[in-house]
């Protein structure tokens, strides 16, 4: 993240930094549809310096939303626990040009190489695929290691 990303919760920016790298679950993701009401996806996400990216087809409803409103909110939680997440705000670029870049390093990440039926699939229409750059404003964390960990004791 950035310095102008503020940090608010149980976890400091490096520790932010460490836990996306270590979560490898899909990024939900929240934007605003044309007519107000939100939409909510889940995309594979590779952190790069200041930036979350995502990689999906041009035609994605959550891209043509994101060219209209580039406001955004964004959760990443442990699905086990004792449940540790982050969750916030962002502003949200398309890139063109890195669609296939970032979604080969999403497959390779999320399914261990490029050479799957899964990766083959997705990769077949690599021509249409663009990137969803995320500049987060904002990062809240909550870590419930220590309130599980002394409930169990109880």
């Amino acid at each position: 993240m950035s310095t102008s990303t503020t940090f608010r919760g149980a976890l400091n920016e490096p520790e932010v930094r460490k836990f996306i790298e270590e979560t490898v679950i899909p990024l939900k993701v929240s934007v605003l549809t044309e007519s107000g009401w939100p939409l909510l996806c889940s995309l594979w996400v590779i952190q790069e310096g200041d930036s979350l990216l995502l990689a999906t087809q041009r035609e994605a409803k959550v891209v043509q939303c994101l060219m209209n409103d580039p406001r955004c909110a964004f959760e990443l939680s442990s699905e086990q626990p004792p449940y540790v997440g982050i969750r916030g705000r962002a502003l949200a670029e398309i890139d063109q040009q890195r669609g296939a870049e970032i979604l080969d390093l999403a497959l390779t990440r999320y399914l261990g190489g490029l050479t799957s039926p899964l990766a083959n699939r997705l990769r077949a229409k690599v021509a249409t695929e663009v990137a969803i750059v995320l500049k987060p404003t904002v990062i809240y964390s909550w870590d419930f290691t220590e309130r599980m960990r002394l409930s169990a004791k109880a």
